[in-house]
């Protein structure tokens, strides 16, 4: 049945159909994306000369496991894992083939650089066609909110690595760039067109951080609400609704089913032992999980966060933002883009509530450095509210230069004019936010800071790593438990000679130990390698110890 056929006649307007806008074209997105996939080039090879690429050992983690989807002793779908969501290292892999080419390029992260380079491209074009959409009409002011984002520290960051957030932020910029298109279209979309535009990549984010889930939700809610709001046909409204669900339910139902038939638990990504949740209550039984239970103290931790992952100027400014599209049009479907985007806040408050997070910064008990990235995905939201600042200040002040100046080159270039005129300070402010002290307790970019204090605390594991790699011989093995001794990407070694917990023969390597090299943490926090060196006798009787840097041992073998 035809969609037409399927809504009142009241609403159908045949010469309109025909004569139709195609709300898909907006001039220029291609430009966008690849401006700001160069940007995110040269931070990354930033990133890779001074070693942040690889700082964070979840980066490590997910190079790791998109390598071993090709590479080792058993390569398959079967290393996906389960806690971490599969898409991310899916679109990691044929990356990870650089390997082949050149080792040390791997070794410095290359693959994470080039795949999260093009998510902030792709990022960066998806808000731009969300704030022609949103009538934001000159291209100075759209510059000014691309810039937010795209010059944020924190983004600059992540998009320099191989976390999972670009991927994320790319499937969800997507899917609200798909939404803004369906409310600007003159004709109701099909549910086909919905699954493409809007549903494909609201998968793309389910598929990739545990964040997507609550944007699939909020999604899903807007489309069925806007679908009946403005055409007042259920069966239409449904259509929509599942080609924008399916591919989020597909998604979600495959990752609940590997984690069934991989540990006989549904909800093994959740309750597992590595978990969030399971982390966090470790971190319960020894009073270091204040947000759980408390609303009040989750709100204050996640808004500080906020601020830190922002920027002062630049929370402020996007405060404004919201509230100048509050008052001048509330309620109006042209906005609803930018509220969908702020999905981010009362998602982490609820988890932080429920204990199934935790963020440290210098306003939290006690204070630390620890996951302020999760704030990032606030600045999607910031670029938006900072251009329709700028757009609704800019305004009054091209009308007022026409009014004026009738008929001179000012005049008919009075919305330039203009925007210059506002947008420039606006992000002078913003930028120098970025550049200076970024709040109470912290002197820095916070996020720049927490990788500073992670490659501090990760100092005796990149020591044992360098000696080890110094020393590594073509065909020589490594056993090494990577989960506690994320360094297998700067080791720079073929998976085939490597012997760690995603390999067949770790348990067998435990008891009869035959790997020319081995490197594990000793201590209170010793790994399972070094659990079973302290235990089984044939440690003791074939190897020697090469090298010791703090807590973290290498061991050669000697018979």
């Amino acid at each position: 049945m035809s969609i037409t056929r399927e809504l009142p006649s009241s609403v159908i307007d045949a010469p309109a159909l025909r004569r139709r806008r195609d709300v898909r074209r907006v001039r220029y997105t291609f430009t966008v994306g690849v401006i700001a996939t160069a940007i995110g080039l040269v931070a990354g090879v930033v990133s890779m000369r001074s070693g942040v690429a690889v700082s964070y050992a979840d980066s490590d983690a997910h190079l790791t496991i998109a390598r071993r989807l090709w590479d080792g002793e058993a390569p398959g779908l079967g290393q996906l894992g389960t806690v971490w969501l599969p898409i991310p290292h899916l679109l990691l892999a044929p990356f990870t083939l650089v390997a082949l080419i050149d080792p040390d390029l791997w070794r410095l992260g290359l693959p994470g650089v080039l795949l999260s380079s093009v998510c902030l491209g792709v990022t960066a074009a998806a808000l731009f066609r969300i704030m022609r959409r949103m009538g934001i009409t000159s291209l100075v002011v759209a510059t000014v909110g691309l810039a937010v984002f795209v010059l944020n520290p924190a983004i600059l960051l992540l998009h320099s690595t191989a976390m999972t957030e670009p991927v994320l932020l790319a499937g969800v910029a997507m899917a609200t760039s798909g939404i803004s298109g369906f409310i600007a279209s003159e004709r109701p979309l099909s549910g086909g067109e919905m699954l493409v535009y809007v549903g494909l990549p609201t998968g793309l984010a389910v598929g990739s951080r545990y964040d997507g889930w609550g944007f699939a939700a909020a999604a899903t809610l807007a489309v069925a609400w806007l679908a009946h709001k403005r055409w007042r046909s259920w069966r239409y409204t449904v259509r929509t609704t599942i080609g924008v669900i399916l591919p989020s339910v597909m998604v979600a139902t495959w990752w609940v089913v590997v984690n069934w038939v991989q540990h006989g638990d549904i909800l093994a990504f959740q309750r597992g032992p590595y978990s969030a949740q399971f982390q966090q209550e470790q971190l319960e039984s020894l009073d270091l999980l204040p947000t759980k239970g408390s609303l009040w103290v989750s709100l204050d931790t996640y808004a500080w966060t906020a601020w830190y992952a922002l920027g002062g100027v630049a929370v402020i400014l996007t405060l404004a933002g919201l509230a100048a599209a509050l008052i001048r049009e509330p309620f109006s479907a042209r906005t609803l883009p930018m509220w969908l985007l702020t999905f981010t806040f009362p998602f982490y408050v609820l988890l932080l509530t429920a204990g199934q997070s935790v963020i440290k910064h210098a306003m939290t008990t006690p204070p630390g450095l620890f996951n302020i990235r999760h704030g990032a995905p606030l600045a999607l939201v910031s670029a938006l509210a900072v251009a329709y600042l700028a757009q609704s200040l800019a305004d009054p002040v091209a009308e007022r230069i026409s009014a004026r100046r009738t008929g001179t080159w000012l005049a008919r270039r009075a919305a330039v004019v203009a925007a210059g005129i506002v947008g420039a300070p606006l992000l002078a402010l913003t930028l120098a936010g970025y550049a200076t002290a970024a709040g109470p307790g912290i002197s820095e970019s916070p996020a720049l800071a927490e990788v500073e204090q992670i490659t501090e605390d990760r100092s005796d594991l990149d020591a044992a790593t360098q000696f080890l790699r110094a020393r590594l011989e073509p065909g020589q093995t490594v056993l090494i438990d990577e989960s506690v001794n994320p360094s297998l990407t700067a080791l720079g070694i073929d998976f085939d000679s490597v012997s760690a917990r995603f390999t067949p023969d770790f348990e067998s390597q435990l008891r009869d130990p035959t790997a020319d090299w081995v490197l594990c943490r000793t201590g209170p926090g010793a790994d399972e390698v070094c659990r079973a060196a302290a235990t089984e006798p044939l440690f003791a009787q074939r190897y020697s110890l090469a090298f010791r840097s703090g807590d973290r041992v290498v061991l050669q073998r000697v018979e």
